[in-house]
């Protein structure tokens, strides 16, 4: 898992290993990036199913404000408090232990 864009550009990311994660493909990426391109200042992202972190942390690295991460998983979000320290972008980042629908 990788950033593909921005200032982070072809940075790794840590992931979770085993099967309760599915990642993002650079082609799905780029293609929600490619919509929403115009519009990232100032944009707060909210992700709902953070497993990496890599879809917040790629919106950062292109420019987004601020970022919202929810996972309920105490592994995933020790991988995206990784993820983020690594990129030090903490000031830009809260992250969340909780249901999607608690959030």
């Amino acid at each position: 898992m990788r950033i593909i864009a921005g200032k982070h550009k072809s940075r790794i990311l840590k992931t979770l290993e085993g099967m309760n994660t599915r990642p993002m493909t650079d082609r799905m990426k780029e293609s929600i990036f490619n919509c929403i391109g115009p519009y990232f200042d100032d944009l707060t992202v909210l992700d709902l199913f953070g497993g990496s972190g890599a879809l917040s942390l790629e919106a950062i690295s292109r420019g987004c404000a601020h970022s919202i991460i929810v996972d309920n998983s105490r592994d995933a979000i020790r991988v995206i408090s990784e993820n983020v320290n690594s990129l030090k972008e903490n000031d830009k980042v809260s992250i969340f232990t909780s249901d999607y629908k608690l959030a």
